[in-house]
C-alpha cells in the first residue's frame, strides 16, 4: 500500500467517524435545532478538506523548492568538468531557477503550511467540542439537553470567531511585512 492510499484511508476513516458524529448529535438534539448540527458538520467538514489541500500544497512547494536548490549546484558543476561544455546546462539552471523562484514566492505569498495548521487546529478543536457534547463531558457533564446545547452552540461560535480572528491576524502581520520589506527595499542609501 502506497503512502498516499494510506493517507486517503485515514481521510476516510475521519470522515466516517465526523458523519457518525454528526449523527450523534442529530439524535441528541430536538429537530428544530438539527439545521446548526448540519452547520456544524458542514463547517468541520469544510475545514478537514481545506487542511488536507493546504498540506499537501505545501509539501509540494517545498518539494520543488528544496529539490530544486539541491539540483542547481550539480547542474553548475557539470558545466566546469573537465573543460567539456553542455550546451543544456545553462538552460535547464535558468529553468529550474525560475521554478524554485515561483515555488518560493508561493510558499511565502500564500502560506499554506500556516493554513494547513490553522485549519487542522480548528477541525479538531470542532469535532472535540462535538464529542463532549455527545459523551457529556467537560462543561457539558450533568447539563440539561437545554443546557447543553446552549453551551455547545456558544463553544462553536467562539471557535468561528477564533478561526476568524487567527485568519484576520495572519492576514494584517502578512501585509504589514510586505509593506516594511517593500520600504525597506525603496530605501536609497546615502
Amino acid at each position: 500500500m502506497t503512502q498516499a492510499e494510506d493517507s486517503d484511508l485515514g481521510a476516510g476513516r475521519r470522515t466516517k467517524t465526523l458523519a457518525l458524529l454528526g449523527a450523534a448529535i442529530q439524535k441528541r438534539v430536538s429537530p428544530e435545532r438539527r439545521a446548526f448540527v448540519r452547520y456544524w458538520y458542514q463547517d468541520v467538514r469544510t475545514a478537514q478538506l481545506r487542511s488536507v489541500l493546504n498540506g499537501q500544497a505545501a509539501l509540494s512547494v517545498r518539494v520543488v523548492t528544496v529539490g530544486g536548490s539541491l539540483v542547481l549546484p550539480v547542474l553548475a558543476g557539470l558545466n566546469l568538468q573537465g573543460g567539456v561544455a553542455y550546451s543544456w546546462v545553462p538552460a535547464a539552471v535558468l529553468t529550474i531557477s525560475l521554478v524554485v523562484a515561483m515555488a518560493t514566492a508561493l510558499q511565502q505569498t500564500i502560506r499554506y503550511g500556516t493554513r494547513f495548521q490553522m485549519y487542522q487546529r480548528f477541525s479538531f478543536s470542532m469535532e472535540s467540542e462535538g464529542w463532549a457534547f455527545v459523551n457529556r463531558t467537560g462543561d457539558y457533564e450533568g447539563k440539561s439537553d437545554d443546557e447543553a446545547y446552549s453551551i455547545f452552540v456558544e463553544k462553536v461560535q467562539l471557535l468561528r470567531d477564533l478561526r476568524q480572528n487567527d485568519l484576520l491576524t495572519k492576514t494584517i502581520e502578512e501585509e504589514a511585512l510586505t509593506s516594511a520589506a517593500a520600504k525597506s527595499d525603496a530605501v536609497v542609501g546615502p
